[in-house]
C-alpha cells in the first residue's frame, strides 16, 4: 500500500521577490528592411542610431566547430549581442562558409574544400555539411531564420580577387552544397529562407546563368525553384551597376552580358526571387584620421574621396529601391582592425570597443546613411525618371547609362514626396520641379535642412557638377561620371499619393 503522505509543515510568509522591471523598447531610428548594414554589432553604439533593419553576420563552420561534429561551440554567436541586435529592430543573415579540417574532403584545399559526404543523403551522418546546417537552423531559429550558403564562390584561386576565394568545388558540387543546405535547414525549421551564394558579377558575368542551367537538370528541384529563396549580389563603385545588374534593360550595351538584369536571368528559367546585395560600398582613400594610413599612396584611381562617398550612399540606395531590390547591405559598419587595412569598409573608424560613440570615429557616409534611412524609407511608391542628354558618339555602348544626365527618383509616403536628385554632367545646373505640394524644404546629403519658395509653380534646385570619372585602363567615355554630383532631396508635404511624377526641367 503507498505510503502515508507527509504534509509539509507550514512555510513563514514571504514578501514576494519584486518583478523585474521589464525593458523598455528602444525607440529605433527611422528606416526599413531596405536597408542593411554588415557587422552591425562591431559598433553596435552607431549601428543603433542607423535607420538599418537587417545585419549580416559571416559565421565560419571551421570556427563554430573546429574539433568535429560534436564540438558545436554555442558561444561563438554571443547571446546577448544577437538579442540586443533582434531588440533594435534588426532581422539577421548568417553567411555559412569555411570547411574545418575534420570535414574537409580534400585537405589540401584547406578552409576551401568541398565538404566530406556531401553526396550521401541528407539524414546520413557521414554527410557533415547536412549535419551542422541542421545543427545551426534548429539551434537558432527564430532568431536567425536566413543563411546565406558561401560568399562568391566564382572567385578563382587566381587573379586580382584570389584574396576572396572561398570554393575550391565545382559549380555541380556548389550546387549540391547549396540543394544540401535547402533541404536539411528547411526539416528543422520551415521558416527558414536561404540565399544562393552572393556573387560580385564582374568576375564571371554568366555564373547565375550558368548554375541555373545546373539546377533546371535536377529532376528533384521543388516548383518554386532550384532550392534556394533569394538570390544575392555583391557590388562596388558604380550606382548606375546596382539598377542594372537587376533590371538590366540595355541592349545596346558592349558586352552582352550586360544587356540582360538577373530578374531576366531568372524569368528565363521561370523564376522570379527577391534580389539582395549584400555587399555595398565605394571606398575612399582621403581619411588621414586612420592610424598609419596615407591618403596620398591610396589615391588608386579606384578609391574616391569621403565626400563623394557620401553621395554614393544616397545615390545607390534611390537607384537600388527604384530597381526593386528588397535589401541592400553596406559593407560594413566599421573599419577592419590593426594593422593598417588595406580598405576602408566603415561607416565609422575602427574600435575594439561595440560601445565607443566617440563622434570622431563618424564618416560622412554614416551621416548620409542615416539621411537616406529617414527620407527613402516606407515608401507607397518609388518612380525613376531621368532627364537624357544627347549621345552622338554612342558612349552608352561602354557606359550604358551615359544619357541620364539628371537622375530623380521619387518616393511617396502618404503625402509626402522626396524626389531625390542629382546631376550626371560636369557642369553645375539648375532644375526645377514641379510644385506638387504646399510647401517643400531641401535636404543636404549631411541632413541640412533649407525651406524652399515655389518659383512660378516650380521648385528650383541647383545641382553640383559630378567630379568621379574613372581614368585606368582606357577609362570611361568623355563626359561619363560614375558617381554623381552631390545628391539634393526635396522634400515636398501634402502631396495627393495619386500626382504623377514629371520630368524636372534643366534652365
Amino acid at each position: 500500500m503507498p505510503a502515508a503522505a507527509v504534509l509539509p509543515s507550514p512555510s513563514p510568509t514571504l514578501r514576494p521577490e519584486p518583478s523585474p522591471t521589464p525593458e523598455p523598447p528602444p525607440v529605433l531610428a527611422p528606416g526599413d528592411t531596405h536597408f542593411g548594414v554588415n557587422e552591425s554589432f562591431a559598433a553596435a553604439s552607431f549601428a543603433h542610431r542607423l535607420g538599418a533593419r537587417w545585419t549580416r553576420w559571416i559565421i565560419w563552420w571551421s570556427e563554430i566547430s573546429p574539433g568535429g561534429p560534436e564540438d558545436f561551440n554555442d558561444f561563438y554567436l554571443d547571446a546577448e549581442t544577437l538579442r540586443q541586435e533582434q531588440r533594435y529592430g534588426f532581422n539577421l543573415l548568417g553567411v555559412l562558409l569555411s570547411t574545418p579540417p575534420w570535414a574537409q574532403a580534400d585537405p589540401s584545399h584547406g578552409v576551401r574544400s568541398v565538404p566530406a559526404g556531401l553526396d550521401r543523403p541528407i539524414d546520413d551522418p557521414a554527410n557533415t555539411w547536412a549535419r551542422f546546417v541542421r545543427q545551426m537552423a534548429r539551434y537558432y531559429a527564430g532568431r536567425i531564420d536566413t543563411w546565406a550558403i558561401w560568399n562568391e564562390v566564382e572567385i578563382p584561386p587566381d587573379g586580382s580577387n584570389a584574396t576572396y576565394h572561398t570554393w575550391a568545388g565545382t559549380l555541380e558540387q556548389y550546387y549540391r552544397l547549396l540543394k544540401v543546405a535547402w533541404v536539411a535547414a528547411h526539416t528543422e525549421n520551415p521558416n527558414v529562407r536561404i540565399v544562393l551564394s552572393p556573387y560580385s558579377y564582374h568576375r564571371d558575368k554568366e555564373w547565375l546563368t550558368k548554375l541555373l542551367r545546373v539546377a533546371s537538370r535536377d529532376p528533384e528541384a521543388p516548383a518554386n525553384g532550384f532550392f534556394f529563396d533569394v538570390v544575392g549580389l555583391n557590388l562596388y563603385r558604380n550606382p548606375h551597376d546596382l539598377y542594372d545588374r537587376k533590371r538590366g534593360g540595355v541592349p545596346w550595351a558592349a558586352d552582352p552580358s550586360d544587356r540582360i538584369g538577373v530578374d531576366e536571368r531568372l524569368a528565363q528559367f521561370g523564376l522570379q526571387k527577391p534580389v539582395w546585395i549584400t555587399e555595398l560600398n565605394a571606398m575612399p582613400y582621403d581619411d588621414p584620421a586612420v592610424p598609419g594610413w596615407d591618403p596620398a599612396a591610396r589615391n588608386d584611381g579606384f578609391r574616391i574621396t569621403l565626400d563623394e562617398q557620401a553621395s554614393f550612399v544616397i545615390q545607390a540606395y534611390a537607384l537600388a529601391i527604384a530597381a526593386g531590390y528588397e535589401t541592400i547591405f553596406w559593407q560594413a559598419m566599421q573599419d577592419d582592425p590593426p594593422p593598417v587595412p588595406d580598405e576602408l569598409w566603415g561607416l565609422v573608424r575602427y574600435s575594439d570597443d561595440p560601445a565607443n560613440d566617440d563622434p570622431a570615429r563618424v564618416r560622412p557616409a554614416y551621416t548620409a546613411y542615416q539621411v537616406a534611412a529617414r527620407y527613402l524609407s516606407n515608401a507607397d511608391r518609388v518612380s525613376l525618371v531621368t532627364v537624357d542628354r544627347p549621345d552622338p558618339a554612342g558612349y552608352r555602348r561602354f557606359a550604358p547609362r551615359y544619357q541620364w544626365w539628371i537622375h530623380c527618383v521619387v518616393f511617396q509616403r502618404g503625402t509626402q514626396r522626396v524626389s531625390v536628385l542629382w546631376n550626371g554632367g560636369g557642369t553645375p545646373i539648375r532644375v526645377g520641379v514641379a510644385q506638387t505640394g504646399s510647401t517643400a524644404r531641401v535636404v543636404d546629403k549631411y541632413g541640412n535642412e533649407q525651406p524652399l519658395a515655389p518659383q512660378g509653380g516650380q521648385w528650383v534646385l541647383a545641382l553640383p557638377a559630378a567630379t568621379r570619372h574613372f581614368n585606368l585602363f582606357g577609362g570611361d567615355p568623355p563626359g561619363y561620371y560614375y558617381i554623381g554630383g552631390a545628391p539634393l532631396l526635396l522634400v515636398e508635404e501634402d502631396v495627393a499619393p495619386e500626382t504623377p511624377v514629371a520630368r524636372p526641367r534643366v534652365f
